[in-house]
Protein backbone atom coordinates (compact mmCIF):
# COMPACT_ATOMS: atom_id res chain seq x y z
CA UNK A 1 0.00 0.00 0.00
CA UNK A 2 1.50 3.29 -1.01
CA UNK A 3 0.87 6.33 1.39
CA UNK A 4 0.72 9.68 0.42
CA UNK A 5 1.59 12.20 2.94
CA UNK A 6 0.64 16.18 2.19
CA UNK A 7 1.60 19.12 4.11
CA UNK A 8 0.50 22.40 3.95
CA UNK A 9 2.09 24.81 6.05
CA UNK A 10 0.68 28.54 5.55
CA UNK A 11 2.55 30.50 8.38
CA UNK A 12 3.47 34.52 8.54
CA UNK A 13 6.34 35.77 9.13
CA UNK A 14 6.82 39.79 9.95
CA UNK A 15 10.65 41.49 10.96
CA UNK A 16 8.26 43.92 12.85
CA UNK A 17 6.57 42.83 16.02
CA UNK A 18 3.23 41.45 15.93
CA UNK A 19 1.11 39.71 13.30
CA UNK A 20 1.93 40.14 9.40
CA UNK A 21 1.36 43.62 8.62
CA UNK A 22 -1.47 43.84 6.96
CA UNK A 23 -1.79 46.75 5.74
CA UNK A 24 1.61 45.93 3.49
CA UNK A 25 -0.32 42.98 2.49
CA UNK A 26 -3.02 44.89 1.43
CA UNK A 27 -0.79 47.50 -0.59
CA UNK A 28 0.49 44.25 -2.28
CA UNK A 29 -2.82 43.02 -3.77
CA UNK A 30 -4.12 46.19 -4.79
CA UNK A 31 -0.98 47.79 -6.83
CA UNK A 32 0.63 47.16 -10.05
CA UNK A 33 4.28 45.43 -10.22
CA UNK A 34 6.63 44.87 -12.74
CA UNK A 35 7.10 41.24 -13.34
CA UNK A 36 10.27 40.00 -13.48
CA UNK A 37 12.66 36.72 -12.78
CA UNK A 38 16.05 38.29 -12.97
CA UNK A 39 18.07 38.70 -9.48
CA UNK A 40 19.07 42.03 -10.82
CA UNK A 41 15.77 43.59 -10.87
CA UNK A 42 15.48 43.17 -7.55
CA UNK A 43 16.04 46.89 -5.32
CA UNK A 44 19.20 47.31 -3.70
CA UNK A 45 17.47 49.37 -1.48
CA UNK A 46 15.43 45.93 -0.03
CA UNK A 47 18.52 44.16 -0.04
CA UNK A 48 19.85 47.22 2.10
CA UNK A 49 16.50 47.14 4.43
CA UNK A 50 16.84 43.50 4.84
CA UNK A 51 20.19 43.46 6.06
CA UNK A 52 19.50 46.57 8.32
CA UNK A 53 16.70 44.63 9.48
CA UNK A 54 17.34 40.40 9.66
CA UNK A 55 21.07 41.22 10.87
CA UNK A 56 21.90 38.89 7.58
CA UNK A 57 22.32 39.43 3.82
CA UNK A 58 19.59 37.84 1.88
CA UNK A 59 21.50 35.88 -0.54
CA UNK A 60 19.47 34.42 -3.24
CA UNK A 61 20.58 33.65 -7.00
CA UNK A 62 18.49 33.33 -10.35
CA UNK A 63 21.13 30.55 -11.18
CA UNK A 64 19.43 27.45 -10.81
CA UNK A 65 22.70 25.17 -10.51
CA UNK A 66 23.97 27.55 -7.82
CA UNK A 67 21.12 27.27 -6.09
CA UNK A 68 21.32 25.55 -2.74
CA UNK A 69 17.97 23.15 -2.35
CA UNK A 70 19.03 20.43 0.34
CA UNK A 71 19.95 21.13 3.97
CA UNK A 72 23.28 20.49 3.38
CA UNK A 73 25.15 23.49 3.14
CA UNK A 74 27.67 24.36 0.62
CA UNK A 75 29.86 27.46 1.08
CA UNK A 76 29.03 30.42 -1.01
CA UNK A 77 25.60 28.61 -2.74
CA UNK A 78 22.68 30.69 -1.74
CA UNK A 79 19.20 28.36 -0.39
CA UNK A 80 16.97 30.92 -1.75
CA UNK A 81 16.27 30.82 -5.64
CA UNK A 82 14.53 33.55 -7.42
CA UNK A 83 11.19 32.80 -8.93
CA UNK A 84 9.79 36.13 -9.90
CA UNK A 85 10.08 39.47 -8.46
CA UNK A 86 8.40 42.97 -9.28
CA UNK A 87 8.34 46.42 -7.67
CA UNK A 88 6.61 50.05 -8.23
CA UNK A 89 7.95 52.70 -10.70
CA UNK A 90 9.52 53.59 -7.49
CA UNK A 91 11.26 50.63 -6.94
CA UNK A 92 10.59 51.16 -2.74
CA UNK A 93 7.94 49.06 -2.53
CA UNK A 94 7.33 44.95 -3.87
CA UNK A 95 7.70 41.79 -3.98
CA UNK A 96 10.20 38.38 -4.15
CA UNK A 97 8.52 35.02 -4.95
CA UNK A 98 11.12 32.52 -4.15
CA UNK A 99 12.16 29.05 -3.45
CA UNK A 100 14.29 28.46 -0.36
CA UNK A 101 16.00 24.87 0.22
CA UNK A 102 16.10 22.77 3.13
CA UNK A 103 14.34 19.38 3.96
CA UNK A 104 11.92 19.94 1.70
CA UNK A 105 11.72 23.18 -1.04
CA UNK A 106 9.04 25.84 0.49
CA UNK A 107 8.20 28.79 -2.00
CA UNK A 108 8.09 32.00 -0.30
CA UNK A 109 6.77 35.22 -1.00
CA UNK A 110 7.89 38.51 0.45
CA UNK A 111 6.23 41.50 0.21
CA UNK A 112 8.16 44.54 1.20
CA UNK A 113 7.94 48.75 1.37
CA UNK A 114 11.41 50.47 2.19
CA UNK A 115 9.47 54.01 1.31
CA UNK A 116 9.73 55.10 5.27
CA UNK A 117 13.36 56.56 5.67
CA UNK A 118 14.53 54.04 8.91
CA UNK A 119 11.31 52.25 9.28
CA UNK A 120 11.14 49.66 6.46
CA UNK A 121 8.40 46.88 6.60
CA UNK A 122 8.67 43.15 5.33
CA UNK A 123 6.62 40.29 5.40
CA UNK A 124 6.42 37.17 4.88
CA UNK A 125 4.20 34.80 4.11
CA UNK A 126 4.72 30.54 2.65
CA UNK A 127 2.63 29.90 -0.26
CA UNK A 128 1.14 26.40 -1.61
CA UNK A 129 1.03 25.37 -5.63
CA UNK A 130 2.90 26.77 -8.34
CA UNK A 131 1.64 30.40 -9.31
CA UNK A 132 2.63 31.33 -12.69
CA UNK A 133 1.45 35.10 -12.58
CA UNK A 134 1.25 38.18 -10.68
CA UNK A 135 -2.53 37.80 -10.45
CA UNK A 136 -1.81 33.91 -9.38
CA UNK A 137 0.18 34.87 -6.45
CA UNK A 138 -2.36 37.63 -5.29
CA UNK A 139 -5.06 35.10 -5.57
CA UNK A 140 -3.06 32.94 -3.08
CA UNK A 141 -2.59 34.98 -0.57
CA UNK A 142 -6.44 36.40 -0.82
CA UNK A 143 -6.96 33.04 -0.10
CA UNK A 144 -4.91 32.42 2.71
CA UNK A 145 -5.91 36.16 3.99
CA UNK A 146 -9.70 34.46 3.82
CA UNK A 147 -9.31 31.43 5.70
Amino acid sequence: MKWQISLFLVFFYTTSKGQADSALIQSFLTSNYSWNSDKADIPKSFFKSYKKLANEDFLITDDEHNFNSTDLVIKGAPNKKLVYCGSDTSQKKGFVYFLQGGIVISKYLLIFDVSAKGKPKITWLQLPGNPNSLEEIKQLVKGIRES
